[in-house]
Order: structure tokens, then sequence, then C-alpha cells
């Protein structure tokens, strides 16, 4: 009965850490294109589409992950798997939280500008339309 939990608690350990290291880089690794395709300097309503659709993606990953972890049962008779899988859960939990933070300040960048709004509004992509 001892060995039953470490195999789900190690598999757990390797996801956590995998989307612990991939979740910064990716958050804020890229800003958007400086210049589009044919070399002329892209929009400032294209940066910023690139920047909520990023915050987008980040905040659907950070919520799978957490969704994932807390769907998982804790070990019954192992009170420090207990204790990870709960720290593990609440990082995860505040990773999303996280992600919606940084998207809300990137929505409040874009709403304080009239002009980058208008332009981000007529250029967005529907995904990104409420």
């Amino acid at each position: 009965m001892n060995g039953d939990w470490r195999a789900p608690l190690a598999a757990l350990l390797t996801l956590v850490a995998t989307a612990t290291a991939i979740l910064p880089a990716t958050a804020s690794a890229f800003t958007g294109p400086w210049t589009d395709e044919t070399g002329d300097k892209a929009p400032a309503s294209g940066r910023f589409i690139l920047r909520l659709q990023k915050g987008e993606a980040t905040i659907l990953a950070a919520k799978q992950l957490s969704e994932t972890l807390a769907a998982l049962k804790p070990p019954p008779d192992s009170r420090l798997g207990q204790a990870v899988l709960k720290i593990e859960q609440d990082n995860a939990a505040f990773r999303y939280r996280e992600a919606i933070r940084k998207q809300q300040v990137d929505l409040l960048e874009v709403a304080t500008q009239p002009d980058i709004s208008d332009a981000v509004i007529l250029d967005a992509p529907a995904d990104l339309l409420p």
C-alpha cells in the first residue's frame, strides 16, 4: 500500500515543474513584433493585440493546470503527499490569479489611450472581442 501514491505524486510534481518552467517564459518573453512582415514598424494596436492574445493563452494554461491539480485526490495515508498537493494547488491558483492581473494591466493600458483603444477594437480578431 505504501508505494501506491508515489507514482501519481511523481507525475504531479513533474507536471507542476514543467508548467512552472514554461509559464513565466511564455508570459513575458515576447512583447510583440516591432516590425511587420514587410519591415515597416508595426502599429501600436498590433503590439497590444499580441500582448492580449498572449495574456489569454497564459490565463487558459494556468486555469487548466489549476483545474488538473484540483481534480487530483491526495493520498489518504501520506500527510507529506497531502501537504505537497495542497501547496501545488495553492501555487497554481496564485499563478492563475497573477495571469488575470497581468491581463487587466494590459487592458487598462489600452483603455486609457483612446486612440489605441479604438485601433485595437477595430483590428482585434473575433476571439478577443466580447
